[in-house]
């Protein structure tokens, strides 16, 4: 689990920023400071991956703490608070050291982009529960080290933002590049379209539900991603041969001879 520490004087939008997203689904913790000196001393003890710094921080010391940052915490990702109007003061936050920047009010897409932009691109793994080891990816079956970087990056914002009505052209966006060109890029080096892996690593986490929750299907197939039930049935039959339904049915030898089956014919 990653940490994000928000460093912001307005209690009201403290609060609002801590409860903005679903951190824990993106892998992150979120913890608060009140200022800069309890900013400071959370930042050294906690060494957080992303700290989001209120440019008007105690006054004015935003950038003070942005650059006492990069010193102190030089794994973590600084991001400035800033008021749309005072955008011109950008550059003097950018030469302190901030990695990027939020216009307050802040837009709760924005905030999401960023932290999905940290997952991709900021954090040398991009996978919380990555290993020393080369990971293996669970659908394509080959190492994520073997893959180009911009593959990778399109695989993690995948992976992290699965349970949302995902495009490529959106998620092209978020990394500053062509939907065109990253699609060409993920087929040829993958042999899957960006929509059929996103389709089965949604059924890979479909199944891990069905099999180890007693949640409902119709839930299940929103919890993956599927706004119409209909569709994750059919998606989901088509993919594994046997329908959500009786896959939790199953005896354990009888889910063992379908996994069989469905590695043999990928």
């Amino acid at each position: 689990m990653y940490r994000i520490l928000i460093v912001e004087n307005d209690d009201a939008i403290r609060a609002g920023l801590m409860t903005a997203l679903d951190y824990d689904a993106l892998g992150f913790q979120p913890m608060a400071a009140g200022g800069f000196t309890e900013g400071l001393r959370l930042s050294k003890a906690l060494q957080p991956e992303v700290v989001l710094v209120d440019a008007h921080l105690d006054g004015d010391r935003g950038a003070e703490l942005i650059r006492q940052l990069t010193v102190l915490c030089p794994g973590t990702i600084p991001c400035v608070l800033l008021p749309a109007e005072e955008f011109v003061r950008m550059r003097t936050f950018m030469r302190a050291g901030a990695r990027d920047y939020l216009l307050q009010p802040v837009d709760w897409k924005a905030l999401l982009d960023f932290l999905r932009w940290v997952l991709a691109e900021g954090i040398p793994s991009a996978d919380p529960v990555a290993s020393g080891e080369p990971e293996t990816d669970p659908v394509l079956g080959v190492s994520h080290e073997s893959l180009s970087r911009s593959t990778q990056k399109l695989i993690s914002l995948i992976r992290t933002s699965y349970r949302e009505a995902l495009n490529l052209t959106e998620l092209a966006a978020t990394l500053g590049m062509s939907s065109k060109y990253i699609g060409r890029v993920f087929l040829k080096e993958t042999g899957m379209r960006f929509s059929d892996y996103l389709m089965a690593w949604r059924m890979r986490e479909a199944r891990h539900l069905i099999q180890n929750s007693r949640e409902k299907i119709s839930v299940i197939a929103k919890l993956v991603g599927y706004s119409q039930p209909n569709t994750f049935y059919t998606h989901f039959r088509n993919y594994y041969g046997i329908s959500p339904g009786a896959l939790r049915s199953e005896t354990p030898e009888e889910k063992q001879e379908a996994e069989n089956a469905q590695l043999i014919s990928l």
